[in-house]
């Protein structure tokens, strides 16, 4: 799992294009999403979740709220949301090297002016 409880994370990827907004929003990691319908921090019952399709799920607090659309209930904020392990990336201090600067390589110095 990429994620632990209290992480703070970065949403990388929704598979809902109508969501794409999500993506690159900070979350706090809570607790992994049990089995079944369940109750959110907030008192709001959450529908199962497709663990076949996409692996565990945390519950998540978003940091800034954000606005997501039902059928049923038009559009609305939401603060609390299960969000799959593999569409975070958890936001931690490490003495090792950095992923980003890995992948991408160091940034190019600009010669000094005379």
């Amino acid at each position: 799992m990429n994620c632990k409880p209290g992480d703070l994370a970065i949403v990388i990827h929704s598979p809902v294009k109508k969501y794409s907004h999500v993506t690159g929003r900070i979350v706090e990691v809570l607790y992994l999403a049990p089995e079944g319908v369940f109750e959110l921090p907030n008192g709001n019952l959450q529908s199962p979740v497709n663990t076949e399709e996409n692996g565990a799920y945390w519950v998540c607090r978003f940091l800034n709220p954000v606005e997501v659309g039902m059928a049923d209930r038009g559009m609305f904020l939401v603060t609390f949301s299960p969000v799959p392990d593999v569409f975070l990336r958890p936001l931690r201090d490490s003495d090792g090297d950095d992923e980003m600067l890995r992948i991408a390589g160091l940034p190019n110095k600009q010669p000094e002016a005379a």
